[in-house]
């Protein structure tokens, strides 16, 4: 797919789930969601690699939790502008080298321990499509639309048990069913586009979240990975064939 037809797409979907206007915390929710009017964010899409943008290349959809984080103590932040960007589109495109460099260690990783993934239940397959280093691009979405105030693996704590949980079934999008902006980019996607998956965020909802999808969706190939936000970078594999990351 080229990249202009892939920022046009995931437009569209990001009008169809969060529109042009600021989303109200459902009840309840106010502590955890971010306050300010682009609170609401579906997709990106990495412009990092300049070559790929040129080229007609496969896409790896890689699945969070959530897109951003704001401070409420710092309202002014700038966030990705998003919906309504300058009265056009919804503004998909972002910078995410960073995440594009640990994905790619974590294919590195696969690509020479392959059944060790398997093996932990990380891979669907050991014989996975893994792209080269600048052969795909990368789409990513997340379970759940919301920007937090602060980061998802701290919402239980800062506000309540439970909180997650909420955030995950009230949607801003009011589409019919929770996970339908997933759904939808797998529907355009299809295998011919998106031969390979990713989740990341493991230690959260997005594991047992992503494998429920992908069987729902028949996604055949895909991995798990850690979250490429702020995972460190560092693989090994135990003595008894484990992975650790740190």
């Amino acid at each position: 797919m080229l990249f202009p037809a892939l920022e046009s797409l995931l437009s569209q979907l990001e009008r169809l789930c969060s529109g042009n206007s600021r989303h109200h915390s459902p009840p309840g929710l106010g502590k955890a969601i971010y306050s300010g009017n682009d609170n609401v964010q579906y997709f990106g899409l990495d412009d990092s690699d300049s070559f790929g943008m040129s080229q007609n290349l496969p896409v790896v959809p890689v699945i969070g939790i959530n897109y951003s984080q704001c401070d409420p103590n710092n309202p002014n932040k700038q966030l990705l502008p998003h919906s309504g960007h300058h009265a056009g589109p919804p503004y998909v495109v972002d910078n995410w080298s960073g995440q594009r460099r640990r994905l790619r260690l974590c294919f590195d990783h696969y690509l020479k321990y392959p059944q060790i993934w398997v093996d932990n239940f990380l891979a669907s397959s050991s014989a996975l499509p893994v792209p080269n280093n600048c052969s795909y691009h990368l789409a990513a979405t997340n379970f759940s639309g919301w920007i937090t105030n602060v980061e998802w693996a701290k919402l239980e704590t800062h506000v309540g048990r439970g909180v997650t949980n909420e955030l995950l079934l009230n949607q801003p999008h009011g589409l019919p069913k929770t996970f339908d902006h997933v759904a939808h980019l797998a529907q355009k996607l299809q295998a011919d586009h998106a031969p390979l998956w990713v989740a990341h965020g493991l230690g959260n909802e997005v594991g047992i979240l992503a494998r429920l999808f992908f069987i729902k969706h028949e996604i055949t190939n895909w991995m798990l990975v850690p979250n490429l936000s702020n995972w460190r970078g560092r693989i090994r594999v135990s003595n008894n064939g484990v992975l650790k990351f740190g």
